[in-house]
Parts: C-alpha cells; structure tokens; sequence
C-alpha cells in the first residue's frame, strides 16, 4: 500500500511538472507568434503613386505585368489601396499567372482589412520560384458587396518598362502600381518551431524527472543523456545556422573534411570551400543572421532533401587553419552522413550538430560512470547551456569538453577505487591523455590530475608500473599537444632565449613528478632537519627564478616610434603582448588583468553559464539574469557535500587539482595576451566559455569547503532544477532571436 502511494505521489509530480512545462512554452508561444509570425521582406519595384485607378469592371479587375528573374522565390505581393475614404465590404483575389495564362498562385483577403492610402500585403497561398526569366501577370479582380464598395490602385503616371498595369481586356493603362514584391515571409512557422523546441524541453525535463526518482536508485547517467539528448537537440534547433561561436569556421573545416573522405575537391586554388548547389546561398565568411526570418527557412526546409552530391561553387570562407582534425571528426561525420543522403543546407547543420552533440554526451556519461563523489557536480555542469549550446553546434569545444570531463572523471575514479591499478583503468587513462593533448593547447596542464592516482592503487605491481603509467600519460599528452601547438609556442617566445623557456618547462615538470616522493621523505625528516631544507629550498628556488630571468635575454623594448608606426586606422596596434613584452611590463599586464576583471566579469559569467546564446560578439544577446543567476545557485550548491559525507579529496591531495586549475587559467590569459595589442585596456577574445573543461575542478575544490553544507543529498532535485533551467535558456534563446 504505502508503494502504491509512493508511486501516485510520484504520478501526480510528473504530471504537475508536466503541467507547467506546458504552461511555460504555451506562454513563450504566444510571445513569439506575436513577435515573429506574419513578418515580411520587401523589394521596392514602384515606389512612385501620383494616381488612383479603378478597374472599369471591378468583378474583371485589373492585370499588372511583372518581371520576374530565375530561382527568386516571390511570396506575395504589396500594393497601395485606396478606399475612398470608407471602409469597403467584399473579396480581393489575386492570382499570378505564368506567360501561358496558368495560375501558379493565388492570394485574397476581406475588403474590410484594405485602408484608405495604405499599402497592403498580399500572400499567396504558397510561394513561387520562377523557373526562368520571364514576364508574369498578376490578375486582380474585386468582388464587391455593394455598388459603393470601391476599391482602387495607387500608381505611376507613366507606365515602368516592362510592368505596364491593364484593364482585364487588355486596354493599357500606361501606368504602373506602387508595387513591392515580398521577398521573405516567416508565415507561422517560427512559432511552430518554439512549439518544437518547447516539446523536446518538456520531454527532457520530465523524462529526466522521471528517472530520477522512479525506481529504488535514481538513473542518474540516463536521465543526464536523456535531459542532455532533448535540451540539445532543442539548442541545435535554437541557435541559428552558421550561428554557434566561431561556427562558420568550424563548418568549413567539417565541410572540407567530409569533402575529401568523399573523394571530392576541398578547397579551390584561391582558399574558396567546394559546395553543393543547394548550399551555396547559405555558406558565408562571417557569422550567419539570427532573425525570425532565419527560423522560417530552418523549419520549412527542415525535411528538404534530394540534393545532389556533386560540388558545383566554391564560396569564400574563412579556414580553421591547423585546427586538430580529431576535433571536427563527429561533425565531420554529420556533414559526410547528410551529404550521401542529399539532406539540404538545414538537414547537414543539424546533422553535423547531432552527431557533435553525441560524442560530448558520450564522453560525459562516461565521465558519470567513473565518477562515485563527484557526480552531482558533473550533472550540473553538464547540463549548463553553455555546455549544451556548444556541443548542439559545429564547435570543437564540444570534444575538448567531453575530453576533459572524462579524463578528470577517469583520474578521480581511479583515486576513489580499491585494489591495484587494472589494464581496464590504465588503458583509458592512456588514451583519454593522448586525445586530451593535442586538443587545446591551454587544457594541457590537465593531464597532470595523473599524479592523483596514490601509490596504494600499485601495491603488488612491479616498481615501473606507477612512475611508467604517470610518465606515459604525460608523454602521450604532451607529444600530441608539441606537434599541434610548437609553431604557436615558438611565435608568442619571439622576444625570448626558446632553449632556456624549453629547459624550464622541463625541470619544472621533472620538479612536479618529484613532489610527492620528495614531501614524503621531508615529512620522514626531524623537525629541525625539515625547518633547514624548507628554508634551503626557498632560496634555491629564488635563486632558480633570478637565474631564469636572466636566462630568458628579455632584449630591447619596443621605441615610441616603432609604437606610432604600429598604429594602424582602426586604432589597434599592429604588435601584441608577447612573453617578452609582459616579462618587461609586469605592472601594465596587473593594470590590464584588473581593467579586464572590472570590465567584463559579470558577461564573463554570463557566457560561462551560457546566458550569452550564439555568437557574443556578433549578436550581443543575453538572456534573463534570473536564469544566470539560477544556473550559478545551482551549480555552486551542487558542489556542496552533505553533512557527513566523506571528503572527495584527501587534504594532501587536493593541490594537484588547483594547480593544474590555476594553471589552465593562467595559460588562458596568456594565449589571450597574445591577441591583444598593446595599446588595449582589456584582454582582448576571453570569453566565460573557456573556462567550462575546469569549471568541474574549481567546484570540487569549492565543495571542500566546511562552512557550507548541505543537509541532506540534493543530487536529484538540483539536477532536475538544472535541467529545466536550461530549458527555459533555449526557449528564451529562440525568443531572442525570433524578435529581432
């Protein structure tokens, strides 16, 4: 009995979140069709109307000619009425006829919606792409309801060539009609679109509610890749095409990439992209519009298909450069999927996005399933619509994120297992480290949450295999991430003595292996031996720093007259922060860091939270800060450890985490300074979403704290809170868009 009434409990949860999940997007509905439905384009074709005419026989009307050019697609037209000042009664049809007299398409509206000297919008019931170039009839008849019931055209005293307006009997006019040709129409489609997205966010949320409590254990990885699975899809839908961060780059290396595994051209002489016919309206250099119109071409031709495979254009575009290949491979994969089964434009965006969208849901349920403590941290996160909003899109992040989430995930498990170290454990460990390297030069520093692993894990195992494991995840890290990222090493060292930079990394990751040997045996010392060797290795390492300055041969700086002729018309200087450059102007770089802290610090958490949808810096939307500041409550408050609870990281661990934390970020602000000309105030690209990979890291060490903890474990309503938090950001994400 007292299951039962358990489960109606549970019943009459699901079926109130249900509830409201409708209300929700029943409420963002009615925002956005009166936003963005019923929205037209226009092309002035007459813009000159010193007279009325009327049709001599209303019920016969009037033919105006048009001029109509090969694949422009006409989706109605827009004339000015006149009404002699009443309000007439009765039926408007228009139909547009072809050069063999056929109808194509037809409008008609009441006459009662006509106003005196006001232009009016016809739609025709679909719209029409003109095959080829031709003339075209547009027949206008008016069904009065009685004879007062007058209705006549604004127009030119002479007629436009080749759009000569006529009586139904063929008498010319010589005049032409204030005409407008609509050019775009959203029709209902963007809202039908929000209702879309708005589905699959219900679904995600209750289905997420859903596993998580009904049962005796709650299904956290499956609730994560069913929550991560709708809500992404519904940002694949939200963000416009070509619209993610950066997102026209990554496509034209996706496109390329699948290009050549079709034994296709990529690129033609001059740097131009090989596309499909029906692809090449849309692939541009620069970030793609985010409008209502746009969401009206997404889901009208959400279905399309048919397009030929062949590559027919080669369209400008901005390359990724040396970007890793590994990192386009699940996009790459959508485009080459689409492309073979002749989805259109919208087909192969969304196609690349899902399968990008797979792989990072793939690597954080994994990164779930390693993890036992830090679980409700990685639900959190993963389920950000920061994280979400770059993996539903053509973003490398995507795998960078679900690389880092596995491998930290990986580490930690193997911390919190009994027993000695398996081939199972090691040989993930191995591959995650060498994917994780070449990935983003910055996350590097990642792979050194390896030395975690305690020595209990090789008890019984022979001597090499602890030192051999730690060694070889390092390697494997860094041989990829040397091979992808040296030339930009060597580029921002240009001002600096490269052997001594080298050497210094070097002894410093030769110093980082030797830590813990090296505190084990000072804590084996006497006091008074330990006080001496502290003290010893104080002023070795001072010793060692002064050393290395001078080692680094800082060179000369730079002369106001190099700086005056640096500048260049936009104001920006042609030289940026390079390691010599900041090594000589340390209290300009403090002054930079603290303008940029001052300045961008709260959009900074905006987009790492994922409040600034699409491009930042093209769109410049934010969504409601309630929904920033609600991710952020949830996200710190999943970190917090119940009340006795046991600690996820040992004391004398848990350095190693905020070292590579500090480290990471560190390298961020440096690969930014090397953007930043050095007459800027601000750091010049950070950007919120650059700190997600450790986003995990920096809430595990928060959750260490004492002074905040939870009463009991919130793992399953914070997780549902998140979800439907990002629910409600990619609403408000198309709602953006959609009213612009």
């Amino acid at each position: 009995m007292a299951v039962l009434h358990g489960n109606i409990k549970k019943l009459a949860g699901l079926a109130a979140l249900f509830l409201a999940c409708l209300l929700v997007v029943g409420w963002g509905y009615t925002q956005v069709r009166a936003a963005a439905d019923d929205r037209a384009e226009y092309r002035i074709v007459n813009d000159e109307y010193s007279q009325v005419l009327a049709p001599e026989d209303p019920e016969a009307g009037l033919d105006q000619t048009l001029q109509l050019k090969a694949g422009e697609p006409l989706y109605g037209v827009r004339l000015l009425f006149a009404t002699y000042e009443r309000v007439a009664q009765g039926q408007l049809t228009a139909q547009l006829l072809d050069g063999a007299g056929q109808p194509v398409a037809t409008a008609a509206c009441s006459l009662t919606e006509l106003l005196d000297n006001t232009f009016y919008g016809l739609v025709f019931d679909q719209p029409y792409t003109a095959p080829e170039d031709g003339a075209y009839t547009l027949h206008m008849s008016v069904a009065p309801l009685t004879e007062e019931d007058r209705v006549g055209l604004h127009c030119s005293q002479r007629a436009v060539e080749g759009f000569a307006l006529a009586q139904a009997d063929g008498q010319a006019l010589d005049a032409t009609a204030a005409l407008q040709y609509m050019t775009d129409y959203t029709g209902h489609w963007p809202s039908k679109g929000f209702l879309l997205i708005g589905l699959l966010c219900t679904l995600g949320i209750v289905g997420a509610a859903a596993l998580l409590w009904w049962g005796k254990t709650p299904h956290l990885r499956a609730a994560f890749c069913l929550a991560g699975a709708a809500l992404g899809i519904a940002f694949a839908l939200a963000t416009p095409p070509l619209g993610g961060p950066d997102e026209y780059v990554h496509f034209a290396g996706s496109y390329a990439a699948a290009s050549r595994l079709m034994g296709q051209p990529d690129y033609d002489d001059e740097g131009g992209l090989w596309v499909r016919d029906c692809d090449e309206p849309y692939v541009t250099a620069e970030t793609g519009p985010a409008d209502a119109f746009v969401y009206h071409r997404v889901f009208s031709t959400l279905t399309e298909h048919g397009c030929a495979r062949d590559l027919l254009h080669a369209v400008e575009v901005r390359s990724p450069g040396s970007m890793v290949q590994l990192l386009y491979l699940p996009q790459t994969l959508g485009v080459l999927l689409a492309r073979l089964l002749g989805l259109g434009f919208t087909g192969l965006i969304l196609a690349g996005r899902l399968c990008n969208l797979a792989a990072y849901l793939a690597l954080t349920a994994f990164a779930l399933g390693r993890t036992r403590r830090g679980r409700s941290i990685l639900l959190a996160v993963g389920l950000l619509p920061g994280c979400l909003q770059q993996a539903a899109s053509f973003s490398p992040d995507a795998l960078v994120l679900g690389l880092a989430f596995a491998f930290a995930a990986h580490c930690l498990g193997m911390v919190w297992a009994d027993g000695p170290v398996r081939p199972a454990e090691a040989v993930p460990l191995l591959v995650l480290a060498a994917a994780l390297g070449p990935a983003k030069a910055v996350y590097v520093l990642l792979v050194g949450l390896v030395l975690l692993v305690p020595a209990r894990r090789f008890a019984g195992l022979p001597r090499w295999a602890e030192p051999g494991l730690k060694l070889g995840a390092a390697a494997a890290a860094l041989a990829g991430w040397g091979v992808y990222n040296l030339e930009y090493v060597r580029y921002i060292l240009r001002d600096v003595n490269e052997i001594a930079v080298f050497g210094l990394a070097a002894a410093a990751i030769l110093l980082l292996l030797a830590a813990r040997p090296a505190w084990n045996w000072w804590k084996s010392r006497p006091a008074r031996t330990r006080r001496a060797l502290a003290a010893g290795a104080v002023l070795l390492l001072a010793a060692a720093a002064f050393a290395a300055l001078k080692a680094l041969h800082l060179g000369g700086d730079l002369t106001p007259e190099q700086l005056a002729e640096g500048m260049q018309p936009n104001g920006d200087s042609i030289y940026t922060w390079s390691v010599g450059y900041t090594l000589r102007h340390l209290p300009a770089l403090a002054k930079l860091l603290v303008g940029t802290l001052c300045a961008k610090l709260p959009q900074l958490l905006q987009e790492m939270m994922g409040a600034c949808p699409g491009e930042p810096i093209v769109y410049g939307a934010e969504l409601s800060w309630a929904i920033t500041i609600g991710l952020l409550f949830t996200t710190l408050l999943a970190a917090c450890r119940p009340v006795g609870a046991p600690a996820r990281l040992e004391r004398g661990t848990r350095l190693v985490p905020a070292l590579a934390l500090l480290g990471v970020c560190g390298l961020l602000v440096l690969a930014c300074l090397t953007w930043t000309p050095v007459n800027y105030t601000i750091l010049f690209g950070l950007q919120g979403r650059y700190f997600l990979p450790v986003l995990p890291l920096a809430l595990l060490l928060w959750g260490e704290n004492r002074w905040l903890c939870l009463g009991r474990d919130l793992t399953r309503p914070l997780a549902l809170a998140q979800a439907a938090l990002c629910g409600l950001a990619a609403l408000q994400t198309m709602a953006l868009f959609a009213a612009r």
